[in-house]
């Protein structure tokens, strides 16, 4: 038997109570799920193997196949969501999709610090923050605000959020915001579009103006590093703190933009040093400048 758009009500009542016990509904909704799948639904029962390697209900979904709605009952506690499917098997909550609706909006409409406070509010769960920038990046027009998202594999091969950039379509500034501490950055990209470095735009500036004189006279810059996240300065001073002159994290002025580490240092001095950059006198650090 189908289940009809009118039974639908009733259904989710009916899974609700059964699913308050995962093991008996798992018993049950196996052996009549072919009774209520076709028509304009389908149930799907999702499961994840414990310990011993026996299946366990978690949740119970019925899914319209007209919008792509999910129905899904929590099981053990009957708890009800709706969920929308956003393509490539990812589910947002409707609450979720408006949240990411009205960022798209304020992103095409040019809202700058309206659109810094939204990504900051939604960076304490970088997980449904990547599902949710990911459909809000699919909606734009490109007609304003665009919304770049930096991700990086962790130690279990799943891709984490890291970073979102807001750029501008006017001056091509980056409006970074970092995910696991919410810190916003305004950067701005040196060298080509393939390259991953940035500064403050102030220090940018300097850094373009002594590389270009540098280039007119046979000297291009070999940029080691630029700026940093908190993050990736926590990393280094871990690893390098006993081996080599490394700042404390919150204190680097890689973080801020306002620093740059450059390979060919000796034919990078008088250049950089004419357009406002100073090294700090740290003799184990003869590539560090500041500005």
């Amino acid at each position: 038997m189908a289940l009809s758009k009118g039974e639908l009500n009733a259904s989710l009542e009916m899974l609700a109570k059964i699913a308050v016990d995962p093991e008996k509904a798992l018993k049950i909704l196996t052996q009549t799920k072919t009774f209520l799948d076709g028509g304009p639904y389908s149930i799907r029962l999702l499961t994840e193997r414990n310990s011993k390697g026996e299946d366990q209900l978690k949740n119970i979904d019925i899914v319209s196949k007209f919008n792509r709605d999910h129905h899904r009952i929590e099981a053990g506690t009957g708890t009800y969501s709706m969920l929308v499917n956003i393509g490539d098997g990812e589910l947002l909550s409707k609450s979720s999709v408006r949240h990411a609706g009205d960022l798209t909006r304020l992103l095409d409409s040019h809202k700058l610090n309206a659109s810094i406070e939204a990504v900051q509010n939604m960076a304490d769960d970088p997980s449904l923050a990547l599902k949710m920038f990911k459909w809000a990046a699919a909606q734009q027009r490109g007609q304003g605000l665009t919304l770049n998202l930096l991700t990086h594999k962790n130690e279990n091969g799943k891709t984490v959020l890291r970073q979102i950039d807001l750029v501008s379509p006017h001056n091509d500034d980056h409006h970074r915001i970092e995910m696991e501490s919410g810190r916003y950055t305004r950067l701005k990209r040196i060298g080509d579009r393939s390259s991953n470095n940035f500064l403050a735009p102030e220090a940018a500036k300097a850094f373009y103006s002594a590389a270009l004189e540098a280039r007119r006279n046979g000297v291009e810059f070999e940029i080691n590093s630029s700026w940093r996240s908190f993050r990736d300065q926590s990393r280094l001073f871990n690893n390098l703190k006993n081996k080599s002159p490394v700042a404390h994290p919150g204190t680097s002025m890689h973080e801020f933009g306002r620093a740059v580490d450059i390979q060919n240092f000796k034919e990078a001095y008088p250049y950089l040093k004419k357009h406002g950059w100073y090294w700090p006198n740290l003799p184990r650090d003869p590539w560090h400048y500041e500005y």
